[in-house]
């Protein structure tokens, strides 16, 4: 079942975050599949044709699977509200992980067209809560450190994850990007694995 993998800004297109991820999963059989994007600034993200840019590279990125495939996103920070761009231009997908979402927790999914969705969020993410704080018209929030709190969707869980518990904390950003470091990052693949492997069962 495919998987793509969809990084956030400042993240050298993905080289510390989600291609580590993609890179996991192809060893583990899955396939998965880099989104690639013209990179986009701090500064760019608070206007649309941001999102955009990521929803267009995510909808070409399907375009090249059968019409039939059910088709999973792994997003990472300003990737998820790509993701969500990309739904709200008509895309499809089954099941949906967001890890350190830069998107508002409160944001009204309904009506979006996807099976089930998971929001891994840490509440030591000090990067989204910076973000959040000195916004100036950005479009981000805090969805990936404090949790979906929009309207009630069955289809959306909310896993916290307390990071690094005391050593390393410092080994990352803010605690933003952990979750595709070394241990933990198996320990995450080893859940969208598992997901996998039940929708196929």
């Amino acid at each position: 079942m495919p998987i793509l993998t969809v990084n956030g800004i400042g993240s050298h297109h993905g080289s510390g975050s989600t291609d580590l991820a993609q890179a996991e999963l192809t060893r583990r059989g899955i396939h998965a599949i880099d989104v690639n994007y013209k990179a986009v600034s701090w500064y760019q993200t608070r206007w649309k044709f941001a999102r955009v840019r990521v929803a267009k590279a995510i909808e070409e990125a399907a375009a090249t699977l059968p019409a039939s495939a059910p088709i999973d996103v792994l997003a990472h920070s300003f990737g998820c509200l790509g993701t969500i761009q990309a739904m709200r231009r008509g895309l499809e997908l089954r099941h949906v992980w967001f890890f350190g979402a830069a998107v508002d927790r409160d944001i009204d999914l309904r009506g979006l067209r996807f099976r089930s969705l998971t929001n891994v969020c840490n509440k030591s993410d000090l990067a989204l809560q910076s973000a959040n704080i000195f916004r100036f018209g950005h479009p981000m929030g805090k969805l990936g450190r404090d949790g979906y709190s929009g309207p009630s969707d069955p289809r959306i869980e909310n896993s916290f994850w307390s990071g690094y518990d005391q050593e390393g904390a410092d080994d990352d950003w803010k605690d933003h990007s952990d979750y595709f470091r070394g241990e933990h990052l198996n320990a995450w693949m080893d859940r969208v694995q598992a997901q996998q492997d039940f929708a196929r069962d």
